[in-house]
């Protein structure tokens, strides 16, 4: 998935205190200005070191409602004054108005991160940790494991404590292995310009309720054979 500048400014728009504009370089401070001004108008708090992740995570989406109208508008008056101190650059730019915008909310995006390096860090972080939080509420994911989990008492009181071995475990590690590993790097993906919402998760996912269905099906089917087994 191509995420462009729209998204990553929906989670940089969170690090803005005066501060940190005064940092930039036109035309990005302008753009961090603009975007300032109408957090503190809805009197949203920035995201800093010892802020609850909550409050960035849940900026997310307005963040995006609001940064994108900024930076239109700023493009509209580099068009119209193309003069304009700090402006030249947006104003020279023969790019769709589109494209400009997004490109100028990317830009902005990489200079805040460049600032705050370590805020930027702490986002992944609890990005990464929103998205695990996220899993078990998966009906795709929360089904499969839970009729494993009743499955698996059955399996015992059977035929014993599994063993592991053997071909089909070999089998069902190697998609473990693949599914956990496919998760991880998507979800951190996601997490370095975005969060992990819910629809995300058909593809973040998309191994792991493999791994669970193929496990319920090895444990009904040694399940099964130990009673085709029974005197």
């Amino acid at each position: 998935v191509s995420f462009g500048g729209r998204s990553v400014s929906g989670l940089t728009a969170s690090f803005l205190d005066r501060p940190l504009v005064e940092e930039l370089a036109e035309p990005e401070r302008q753009l961090a200005g603009a975007i300032l001004e109408r957090r503190e108008e809805r009197q949203w708090s920035p995201f800093d070191a010892d802020s609850p992740a909550l409050t960035a995570i849940e900026q997310h989406t307005p963040n995006i409602r609001i940064t994108r109208p900024a930076a239109k508008a700023l493009y509209d008056q580099a068009r119209k004054n193309p003069d304009a101190e700090g402006l030249s650059r947006i104003a020279r730019d023969s790019r769709p108005g589109n494209v400009v915008v997004d490109d100028m909310l990317a830009q902005f995006g990489r200079a805040t991160i460049r600032q705050r390096p370590l805020l930027y860090l702490r986002w992944i972080r609890e990005s990464f940790r929103y998205g695990l939080e996220q899993l078990p509420q998966q009906p795709w994911i929360l089904w499969p494991f839970v009729l494993l989990v009743c499955s698996l008492p059955v399996l015992i009181l059977r035929s014993g404590i599994p063993t592991g071995t053997g071909d089909r475990a070999t089998v069902l590690l190697a998609i473990l292995v693949v599914a956990l590993s496919y998760f991880a790097l998507y979800l951190t993906l996601v997490s370095l310009v975005s969060l992990p919402y819910p629809r995300f998760f058909v593809g973040i996912s998309l191994f792991l309720p493999t791994f669970l269905t193929a496990s319920l099906f090895e444990t009904w089917r040694a399940i099964i054979g130990s009673y085709s087994r029974s005197p």
